[in-house]
């Protein structure tokens, strides 16, 4: 289910527990045993192993689209400005300790009522049933083996800049907090060798239930994975691939320094499909674009956090993406969209044409260079999260608060994306404000 105080995936140091010798543990100091009173039968124990939970979520959600140079008027993008969407998921589980098994399904029923402001935008709206997630988890087949069938995100490091190391999709919201991701198929499992060395491997198979918010195609990949773990820092390494841009290969870890302090990174060598690149051209608009050939390329996120006395966490990281576009090409973009704009009635066809090429592009970030500053703490039943990313070289970026708010069994939710600097800047693309607000509630 949900995981309410997440922005994106991230890994906390796991804390130890140390026991002085001669401690009772709770199950020795608790009520007495009958020793005389009937073990339970195989159904008994199979139904005390069984759960049922469920949660309603109903978030809504308005944007106002950025229509200046590379949309105008939000007729090359066509983004909508108003989504309202109301989830009931159902959890049904089965977990045996003893025999290693952990079963769980979880059907999904959504609404959702789409809304556009541009010119021929009719509202419309989708009711869905699906398997939102599954999974069929076996621990006790092979000793220190652990094989799974899920459907899921497959996520992993520390970064909330997204993982360079990983090969899978990652359909993950940062606006909105309450929103459960969608989730493809895979298989996975994982192997201790011993306290300190481990291995796991992933490998998709299927859409899952993705297909209701990604339109690519679907592409297999997978991946497989060396980790050490110690008591103060922890290291994984990886080779993976993807199906049409070949290997990926990566490494992510963490280092403890204290118990306020934690250093991270993620890196990844790879191609980005699906990227546009401006080029100069003899045209009246100056330039063009073109996909160009991917080429396998690093990127890294380094980061680290400080936490303070008052629970107060700081995090700090910065992404170099060397698919992105170098200050030249970004420059080279806004100038093609400028020169779009003046000629949209002089040239439709080419000036809407070479703006649609441009929003085409789909690499995560824009720009090479990248930072972020994330701010998160607890106040009673509040969550606080404030996040500012920015590109280093023209200077945009976006802003981004939230507060949630727990309730007994409910939570509610309010967020605000605001997004700043020169238009048809590095974060100037898509979204210029956003507003969150919606409820959870659990049962």
């Amino acid at each position: 289910m949900n995981d309410m105080s997440r922005i994106r995936p991230f890994l906390f140091a796991a804390g130890l527990t140390l026991m002085a010798p001669g401690a009772l543990t709770a199950e020795e100091t608790g009520p007495e045993k009958n020793e005389y009173a009937p073990e339970p039968g195989g159904l008994e124990t199979f139904w005390n192993d069984v759960r049922f939970n469920g949660e309603i979520s109903s978030l809504y959600t308005h944007t106002n689209p950025e229509e200046g140079i590379v949309n105008p008027n939000n007729s090359i993008k066509r983004i909508e400005t108003g989504n309202w969407n109301t989830v009931a998921r159902t959890e049904f589980s089965y977990k045996n300790r003893a025999a290693g098994i952990n079963l769980r399904l979880e059907p999904w029923f959504s609404f959702e009522r789409h809304f556009f402001d541009h010119a021929g935008g009719a509202p419309y709206s989708e009711e869905n049933i699906q398997i939102g997630r599954y999974q069929a988890k076996f621990s006790g087949l092979i000793p220190r083996t652990t094989l799974a069938a899920q459907r899921g995100i497959v996520a992993w490091g520390p970064a909330f800049f997204g993982s360079p190391s990983n090969p899978f999709p990652d359909t993950s919201s940062t606006a909105n907090p309450l929103e459960e991701e969608f989730g493809s198929d895979f298989l996975w499992m994982s192997h201790a060798f011993n306290g300190t060395w481990s291995m796991s491997a992933y490998q998709n198979y299927s859409r899952g239930s993705i297909d209701s918010v990604d339109s690519n195609p679907f592409k297999r990949a997978g991946t497989v994975a060396v980790h050490y773990n110690s008591y103060n820092y922890n290291v994984s390494l990886l080779a993976g691939n993807q199906e049409d841009y070949g290997p990926i290969y990566g490494a992510y870890g963490q280092w403890t320094l204290g118990e306020a302090t934690v250093l991270y990174f993620d890196a990844g060598l790879r191609k980005r499909g699906r990227a546009r690149y401006p080029v100069e051209s003899s045209n009246i608009l100056g330039g063009t674009y073109n996909s160009g050939k991917a080429v396998r390329k690093p990127e890294i996120v380094v980061g680290g956090s400080y936490t303070t006395a008052d629970d107060t966490t700081f995090y700090g990281e910065y992404l170099f993406q060397g698919s992105g576009y170098s200050k030249g090409e970004l420059d080279l973009a806004r100038d093609i969209a400028l020169a779009a704009n003046e000629n949209l009635v002089g040239a439709p066809a080419l000036s809407e044409g070479t703006l649609g090429l441009a929003a085409l592009n789909e690499l995560p970030y824009l720009g090479q260079h990248n930072a972020s500053l994330i701010v998160s703490r607890s106040i009673g039943d509040f969550d606080l999260t404030f996040q500012n990313q920015t590109n280093m070289q023209d200077f945009t970026g976006r802003l981004y608060g939230s507060v949630v708010y727990s309730y007994g069994p409910a939570k509610f939710t309010l967020s605000l994306l605001q997004a700043y600097g020169r238009e048809g800047g590095a974060f100037r693309q898509s979204v210029d404000t956003q507003v969150v607000s919606g409820m959870l509630l659990r049962f």
